[in-house]
């Protein structure tokens, strides 16, 4: 290959080639940047002189799918910033992939003999984004790099449980894992550090673990629940804007963060207090708990909201729709927990609340009721059954959020005093405990 291509060349494209193996002399290739194998179906090896290319930044060796193994990686690689490995038959990475110490996406979906992923996996600390999707023989991961951001793990249907999940990582995904049972753990970070990585994301942040019937409650109801509350807090506090709004996962329970509950789809005549859209109010937050059977493939579900505001001085009626998406893909009989909100600002710019006076109105009744339509886009089938079991509102504030982490500060020393002690006991997680002094029904407020 040496005399074939000039050692500076970039790029070397050699895609849907019948290439069968790759030289060692690859190796003198010393300024090339991208490598493109993807669909070489013949392709079935690679050699280990790969390391020696120090100008690498991407692999794709999409649909190889011959090539069983991964070379070793006897070197550092610098460099290399992407791994693109859907659809070959890889059977397992090897250990020396740790020597990819720049390695920031590894893409490995569809990989159908893929059993498991290397320990040593946990030490590539610049590793943000992991996309291990319809990994059929999967049953557990390792320990994951703090780095990780974004955790995409949709029809890995072998796979038990979850190790400790960086505290950072904002993007879990794990659509129909339907053996999955828990998660080790999952720590709250404060709002401030989730807010660094909002801003530095190029990817959406979001929780759905549609159709995980077999989580633990303490999983479903705490864990995950509390997560998608604390998202929900950064995303208004750094003023997110994201097209993915909702949460989801399966469950029976509202937060009790929603302090406003109720069986059934309507929470009529709330009585706010004077002056409740001021400079300090945030957004409004919802959840549901859906209940749906047999509900077609490609089925989209759309949730929405109608609010009514009524005015207590003039009697003034102002009406408020919001819409939110959530797609789903396979059929599932269970209760879903679905989360999202409307931040301020899109209510002040509606042409229904144009009349209402900002930034404060004296006090005010609102009433709200959620409803839903289902999109399809194969048939237009209806589903054979569902409903909307409960609705909670919450009104946020700018003291939610000093809350909110006052909170995490408390909640995180004590764990760790928990750990220095060596007591043996249960580490309780964010939002589930409450202060000694308080009574054990408000377990899971936040304030």
């Amino acid at each position: 290959m040496s005399q074939k291509f000039a050692p500076n060349l970039t790029s070397l494209l050699m895609r849907e080639t019948a290439i069968e193996t790759v030289p060692p002399s690859i190796g003198y290739l010393s300024g090339l940047v991208k490598l493109d194998l993807g669909f070489c179906k013949r392709l079935k090896s690679l050699p280990t002189s790969i390391c020696h290319l120090k100008s690498l930044e991407e692999l794709d060796l999409t649909g190889c799918e011959k090539l069983k193994t991964f070379p070793e990686i006897l070197e550092p690689m610098e460099h290399l910033r992407n791994l693109c490995l859907d659809f070959s038959g890889i059977k397992e990475l090897p250990k020396s992939v740790e020597n990819l110490v720049s390695l920031k996406d590894l893409f490995i979906e569809g990989c159908k003999d893929l059993k498991f992923l290397p320990n040593s996996l946990c030490n590539l600390r610049n590793l943000e984004k992991i996309w291990l999707l319809v990994c059929s023989k999967v049953q557990k991961l390792p320990s994951l790099p703090p780095s990780l951001r974004q955790l995409k793990l949709d029809d890995c249907e072998r796979l038990k449980s979850l190790p400790e999940l960086p505290s950072l990582c904002l993007s879990l995904s794990a659509s129909s894992c339907t053996s999955l049972e828990n998660i080790s753990d999952w720590r709250a970070p404060l709002l401030q550090h989730l807010g660094d990585i909002i801003e530095y994301a190029s990817y959406e942040d979001y929780i759905d673990f549609y159709g995980c019937a077999k989580l633990d409650q303490n999983t479903h109801n705490t864990m995950i629940a509390h997560r998608a509350v604390i998202q929900i807090l950064a995303r208004i506090k750094f003023g997110r804007v994201t097209t993915y709004h909702s949460f989801c996962y399966p469950g029976d329970e509202i937060p009790v963060w929603f302090n406003h509950q109720t069986c059934g789809s309507s929470i009529n005549n709330i009585m706010l207090p004077p002056y409740w859209n001021n400079d300090d109010f945030l957004a409004l937050a919802f959840c549901i708990v859906f209940h749906w059977n047999k509900i077609d493939n490609n089925r989209m579900l759309i949730p929405s909201c109608t609010l009514n505001f009524k005015t207590i001085d003039d009697g003034s009626l102002y009406e408020y729709h919001d819409y939110t998406s959530s797609c789903k893909y396979n059929k599932f009989s269970s209760d879903h927990v679905f989360i999202w909100y409307v931040e301020r600002r899109s209510l002040e710019s509606s042409e229904e609340m144009d009349g209402l006076d900002w930034p404060s109105t004296c006090s005010t009744e609102a009433s709200f009721h959620v409803s839903h339509s289902f999109s399809d886009y194969v048939n237009n089938n209806e589903s054979e059954y569902d409903e909307i079991k409960k609705f909670g509102v919450r009104f946020v504030y700018k003291q939610d959020m000093e809350r909110c982490d006052a909170e995490t500060e408390r909640k995180n020393k004590r764990s760790f005093n928990e750990c220095c002690e060596s007591s043996g006991s249960e580490t309780v997680g964010f939002l589930e405990e409450e202060d000694e002094d308080e009574s054990h029904s408000k377990k899971l407020k936040l304030m």
